[in-house]
């Protein structure tokens, strides 16, 4: 499972983020179920208000498992790596009974296509949010399909989600040798050929012709 921190280097959905020009913001497109409460916003849950002290969408408590978010990135259609779930609402009392576990992220990629997963994972509990990395891909919407929460029951919760392109990792570097670089090589030369050595008694030589 790789879920990471949210940090991202184009743009949390709705924010400048890293330099970066804000866009459009994100627009929620279509929810499974949305608890009728006056503290439960539709809206905020894709629009950069996340940490707020109040409950960005909770899912309404007669729904059925599983629960989603359909929703456009900022700048959409736009090319996507990752998405963030930020489940902290901000409220003390809650533990996080609500929070998502197992998701699934699908990926639109033009109008009138079909939803395409590109990620499945179990959320590891805790209130920081979370990023679910998967490959670059064009996207005009985003679905994300939760289908269990952290303390099992059929209501969600959560605080915002974002979509963007997550950082690179760094490249690795050689590692060093022991005791310094070692000596740069010259190029290769042919070893001396080795003398043969006269045999005992001086050289040999032939010996003289007789004559007729």
């Amino acid at each position: 499972m790789q879920t990471l921190r949210a940090a991202w280097v184009c743009v949390i959905v709705g924010i400048i983020c890293a330099g970066v020009m804000a866009q459009t913001p994100a627009t929620v497109v279509d929810v499974s179920s949305s608890d009728p409460g006056a503290y439960y916003s539709t809206d905020a849950l894709v629009d950069g208000q996340a940490g707020l002290t109040a409950k960005c969408w909770r899912s309404a408590p007669d729904g059925a498992m599983p629960q989603w978010i359909t929703f456009a990135p900022a700048g959409a259609p736009a090319t996507i790596s990752g998405i963030t779930i930020n489940p902290y609402t901000g409220y003390p009392d809650l533990a996080g009974t609500f929070w998502p576990k197992d998701v699934v992220v699908h990926v639109i990629p033009s109008p009138e296509a079909a939803p395409v997963e590109v990620a499945r994972e179990t959320l590891d509990p805790g209130k920081d949010p979370k990023t679910i990395q998967f490959p670059p891909t064009e996207a005009v919407q985003v679905k994300l399909e939760v289908l269990s929460v952290q303390g099992g029951g059929n209501v969600v919760e959560i605080s915002e989600v974002s979509a963007g392109v997550a950082p690179a990792p760094p490249a690795e570097e050689a590692p060093p040798v022991e005791g310094g670089a070692p000596p740069a090589e010259g190029p290769a030369t042919a070893p001396p050929a080795e003398e043969t050595p006269p045999p005992a008694g001086g050289p040999a030589t032939a010996p003289p012709a007789e004559e007729t």
